[in-house]
């Protein structure tokens, strides 16, 4: 089953992954790179999904599919 996932969090206060209609995190970690990485095996593991990393002014600064699942509006080129 594919789950989504978010991204947030800062320096001070540590980063998390949430699942999308999730209430409570999934992975915490003091750094960004360990969250995505953490959270990017998961998914692999249980049937992709979408990952999306919010930078810490609040907007979404990067987005991927996460493989088996797939991307219905590939880039182009």
């Amino acid at each position: 089953m594919t789950k989504n996932y978010y991204v947030s969090g800062n320096r001070k206060d540590g980063y998390r992954a949430i699942a999308e209609g999730a209430k409570k995190a999934g992975f915490t970690a003091p750094k960004q790179a360990d969250v995505v990485a953490q959270t990017r095996n998961s998914m692999r593991n249980n049937g992709g999904g979408e990952l999306r990393i919010q930078g810490t002014d609040g907007k979404f600064r990067a987005a991927d599919t996460v493989p088996p699942k797939k991307d219905n509006f590939p880039p182009r080129g």
